[in-house]
């Protein structure tokens, strides 16, 4: 099952779609993020191509067990995770409380469009010696491969994400200080975050002897560039580290990024890092966020227990 009848089509057809696009022009004129309106775009045309199936056309008609279908429908559909469900339908919900302010309806059905959060452990914490044998992957006598090998060692030392790495620009890179300005993070929020000795040494190394012979570079502010001297994109790059993984041997199916930013806040928290700085750098809003870390260091630390106890080893489980 698709998610629109025709993935190319999405030409308003009904009051209601014509409502969606009024609301998604609404958010471009506040100023949200291109990212988060593409995303809203995505969730509100997820659900129109549901009503287009059911033959929904008023926002009026929009109630209670109407959502209600709309979740089995999309709890049909194999490749739409639980967060991914969530999201939708917060995306839902805002745009019928503006329709709401609109006086274009009377009440929202609040209710069915909750859908409970589900924090679940991270799926792929690699070992040390595991990132070790990603980080050391690219072939640094080439100067793509020294760039690559910059990127992922501030990958593993900041912990930033893909996007937050592809907009780093020059004056956001603190050496001295050993820290990197991520400018609208999550949320349009900066931060500061620490980056280490050895991740500073491959940035200079990348900075003094690849960026600066690429055609076009002085021209551009961001840090991570193609060899044509133009920006790194959010593609290209999970392209690039992923391809890594695979020459590492290291299976991590889904965003290998976040992979390094997952082991490198577990690796942390395992070497008895405070749960507030952890939460400050990795940028997350909520310790709820961060506190799911903890759980991935006590389920290592059972397995370890299992393995190494000596009344385990000797009397294992019947």
């Amino acid at each position: 099952m698709s998610y629109y009848p025709d993935p190319r089509d999405r030409t308003p057809r009904s009051p209601l779609e014509h409502l969606a696009v009024r609301w998604l022009s609404h958010m471009r004129d506040i100023d949200y993020s291109p990212a988060t309106v593409r995303r809203c775009t995505y969730d509100v045309w997820r659900f129109l191509s549901f009503c287009r199936a059911a033959d929904l056309v008023e926002v009026s008609q929009v109630g209670g067990p109407e959502v209600l279908a709309f979740r089995r429908w999309m709890q049909g559909i194999e490749t739409l995770g639980h967060a991914t469900q969530r999201g939708t339908l917060e995306s839902l919900q805002t745009m019928l409380h503006w329709a709401q302010r609109q006086r274009l309806i009377e009440d929202v059905p609040e209710d069915e469009l909750r859908l409970r959060q589900v924090r679940r452990l991270p799926r792929h914490i690699l070992r040390l010696e595991d990132v070790e044998r990603v980080l050391s992957a690219p072939d640094v006598r080439t100067r793509t491969g020294l760039r690559d090998r910059a990127i992922l060692e501030v990958f593993y030392s900041t912990g930033i994400r893909r996007k937050e790495l592809c907009g780093l620009c020059l004056d956001d890179i603190h050496l001295a200080r050993g820290l990197v300005l991520v400018r609208e993070g999550k949320g349009r929020k900066d931060r500061y975050v620490p980056i280490g000795s050895r991740a500073v040494k491959w940035l200079v190394a990348y900075q003094e002897q690849v960026r600066t012979h690429w055609k076009g570079a002085h021209d551009q502010q961001r840090v991570f560039l193609t060899a044509r001297g133009t920006p790194l994109t959010y593609f290209a790059l999970g392209q690039m580290v992923r391809a890594y993984f695979r020459l590492a041997d290291i299976v991590a199916p889904g965003m290998c990024c976040h992979a390094l930013r997952h082991s490198m806040a577990t690796h942390l928290m395992e070497n008895g890092a405070d749960i507030r700085a952890v939460q400050d750098i990795l940028g997350h809003e909520n310790i709820t966020s961060t506190q799911v870390y903890t759980h991935v260091t006590q389920t290592r630390a059972k397995e370890v227990h299992a393995r190494c106890h000596p009344l385990e080893r000797h009397h294992p489980k019947p």
